[in-house]
């Protein structure tokens, strides 16, 4: 091949990378314990309470596909078991003792619905995007 098509197919080359390379959306990443994650970055968020009623599973946070961020804190005195995707029972699931709290994130997101039980009426403080 003649050295000049040779150059101008590698210019040609360069310019269509640079035209992709501008193009291409750029996830940023953080350090973490399983390695580096993609960060989620979000301006607002949905802070509420929740009541647990007593002895019965209750919805803590629906299912939500495009949920970015979950905090749960056990405001209450006593224990809370939250299931993920299915109804929540005693000494089942994660576990918060009172003070205690649970968050997901991009390194472990759950996108289905999240329930909390626990023995007496207690609260959940709740935090999501």
């Amino acid at each position: 091949m003649n050295k000049n098509i040779k150059n101008i197919i590698g210019v040609m080359i360069v310019v269509i990378l640079s035209a992709l390379a501008s193009t291409m959306v750029i996830d940023y990443f953080q350090p973490s314990e399983l390695g580096y994650a993609p960060t989620n970055s979000f301006s607002s968020a949905t802070n509420s309470t929740v009541t647990l009623t007593a002895a019965t599973s209750s919805t803590v946070l629906a299912a939500n596909t495009g949920r970015l961020f979950a905090y749960i804190a056990n405001e209450g005195g006593g224990i809370v078991n939250l299931s993920l995707g299915e109804t929540a029972v005693a000494s089942q699931g994660i576990e918060l003792q009172s003070g205690e709290s649970y968050q997901f994130t991009t390194e472990n997101m759950f996108t289905g619905a999240i329930y909390g039980y626990a023995v007496a009426t207690t609260s959940l403080s709740v935090v999501s995007k």
